[in-house]
């Protein structure tokens, strides 16, 4: 199915269902489905007491959430009908394996990806029987290599891109085989750059992203040749920041979005030219709150989604101006220790992962929480009711 048809099946499915009446309001003890944050999900684990998850991806075929907890050495499947914790992978030597980093749904052939940062391997999930049927081995030479991270698949062209943070290279695995069928070397310049995260993909251009933090670059990837096509520069105002982390990718308007963590901003790169274009700027009332790691794009909602540990920034996708600043407080606290986080498009809620809270927070995207204006800015008053 091309990119386009699957746009058009997803917006006809969403239609559907909020015809049919199947999008019901989720309802939790002292949250109503109108506060942004309309459940807390803990993540437990029967070996100890911090699971520590770091990265959620989310499955809407089957209506599951994968979340990686890098202690505990575990994947947490979120049942997203009724957000409760349904089953975990457990760790082993053919199951998920020590220090679960990065995870990204393969919808093609209906699997899960995650990257094992400690052991350098990457564990393979089956979303039917949620059980791992492949673990990748390392090898830094023609495998996973040293501190496997980020991982994001292009479904059209059966591959899966890992970055290693160790080595500064990318794996890149044969989605139907899962086998490595090549590695991108580290190189400065024209190629990954040092301690490499996040991952991104535009799978209409087929171009990968690839977040190189210690050089404050961003490797860009023709998923296609497999080989490195450009390398976007730092600048404070026209270019990467200060240790860029993670990027979601917009293939309607061809944007990636970079959250650069010490310098606190959001660069945005044009994926048609590979070169940035507008830097979204550290403003506690009207910007990117402090330390920003993850982000995430809502496809339909048009918006993009800046968690920090004080605050959200909410953007919107087309107009790239700041909509909403969402302070945490009783009524929004959504976790500590954030980390990844994922939507889930046909439901219209967003998991946030918090390593430090162990719990996943269910954002409610769709919020009916009243705007009011501000120094320019829209900001969420949002109280809990019942």
């Amino acid at each position: 199915m091309s990119v386009s048809s699957r746009r058009l099946a997803c917006a006809s499915i969403v239609a559907a269902l909020v015809a049919g009446g199947a999008l019901l309001p989720l309802v939790v003890a002292s949250a109503s489905a109108s506060t942004f944050v309309a459940a807390s999900i803990p993540i437990t684990s029967t070996s100890r007491p911090d699971p520590a998850p770091v990265a959620v991806a989310v499955d809407p075929a089957t209506s599951q959430a994968y979340v990686t907890n890098t202690f505990d050495g575990t994947v947490s499947i979120i049942d997203t009908r009724t957000n409760r914790v349904t089953g975990t992978v457990p760790n082993g030597p053919t199951s998920i394996q020590n220090g679960p980093s990065g995870a990204a749904v393969d919808p093609s052939h209906h699997q899960v990806f995650v990257t094992n940062y400690n052991s350098h391997t990457v564990s393979v999930i089956d979303t039917g029987t949620n059980r791992v049927t492949t673990v990748i081995p390392h090898d830094s030479n023609r495998g996973i290599g040293s501190g496997p991270d980020g991982v994001a698949v292009d479904p059209e062209l059966d591959r899966a891109f890992v970055s290693n943070v160790i080595d500064g290279t990318v794996s890149v695995i044969d989605t139907t085989s899962n086998q490595v069928i090549a590695v991108i070397p580290h190189g400065t310049p024209g190629g990954i750059g040092k301690f490499p995260i996040g991952v991104a993909i535009d799978t209409v251009l087929h171009h990968a992203y690839v977040a190189n933090l210690d050089d404050d670059t961003v490797s860009v990837i023709d998923t296609r040749s497999n080989t490195v096509t450009a390398v976007i520069p730092a600048g404070a105002t026209n270019g990467i920041g200060d240790a860029p982390r993670h990027i979601a990718v917009d293939e309607i308007s061809h944007r990636a979005f970079v959250t650069n963590e010490r310098s606190g901003t959001l660069s945005v790169i044009d994926t048609r030219t590979s070169s940035v274009t507008t830097v979204i700027p550290h403003d506690l009332a009207a910007g990117i709150g402090d330390g920003p790691d993850g982000v995430v794009v809502d496809p339909v909602g048009r918006q993009v989604y800046v968690p920090t540990e004080t605050r959200f920034t909410v953007i919107d996708v087309d107009s790239l101006r700041v909509t909403r600043v969402i302070p945490k407080s009783g009524a929004t606290d959504y976790g500590s220790g954030l980390q990844g986080i994922a939507v889930d498009s046909v439901r219209r809620h967003a998991y946030l992962a918090g390593s430090n809270s162990n719990t996943v927070a269910m954002l409610n995207l769709d919020s009916t929480a009243a705007l009011s204006r501000r120094g320019g800015v829209d900001r969420f008053e949002v109280s809990a009711t019942n």
